[in-house]
């Protein structure tokens, strides 16, 4: 309990400490525990980032929460997001003094480089969704046209002008409610 408790520290201290750009961008990072430890599956990622993404929130802290206790209780859920978010803390805590002392040219370009790592964590994380989503790579690989169709619908309806109308809340239940009669 202890070792798992110390791993789950480190872990998600790692994942605080690099992974900007929000909950999505703890994806990639996720995904690397999975194998690492053999704490969860794949498929239940893709179920801890959908419940992760219904509830209220931020993202990362609800998978925190989700390993930590899964893998080691109460006491696990506690430590992984205390272990997530310290880091932003003490980041912040910083960059807010620097800020404040040093309005310079470097804490802008340091800012400014930070723009393609977000960026990359976040397509990796997406398509880290969409790859166990859309598509079945085992035994061989091959679409999944449900996933792939109501994906489309609920794109062209978000990006239609009565669509835009329609609150994000109430396309997540419609399409929660027609994945669960279709499984």
């Amino acid at each position: 309990m202890i070792t798992t408790l110390f791993h789950l520290c480190i872990e998600f201290l790692l994942i605080g400490t690099f992974s900007f750009g929000g909950g999505i961008a703890t994806i990639p990072f996720l995904e690397n525990l999975c194998t690492k430890y053999n704490w969860f599956t794949h498929k239940e990622l893709v179920d801890m980032i959908a419940l992760s993404e219904i509830t209220p929130g931020p993202i990362g802290v609800n998978m925190a929460t989700y390993v930590g206790m899964k893998t080691a209780g109460l006491l696990g859920g506690i430590t992984a997001v205390l272990s997530l978010t310290f880091p932003a803390i003490v980041v912040m805590v910083f960059a807010y003094k620097l800020i404040l002392k040093n309005k310079s040219k470097g804490i802008e370009n340091a800012f400014y480089g930070l723009k393609p790592v977000v960026l990359a964590l976040f397509i990796s994380g997406h398509w880290s969704v969409a790859k166990v989503t859309l598509f079945t790579l085992t035994p061989k690989f091959c679409l999944n046209y449900f996933e792939i169709a109501l994906f489309t619908i609920i794109l062209l309806i978000t990006n239609t002008k009565w669509g835009k109308k329609i609150h994000p809340t109430i396309l997540i239940i419609i399409s929660g409610i027609i994945g669960a009669l279709k499984y």
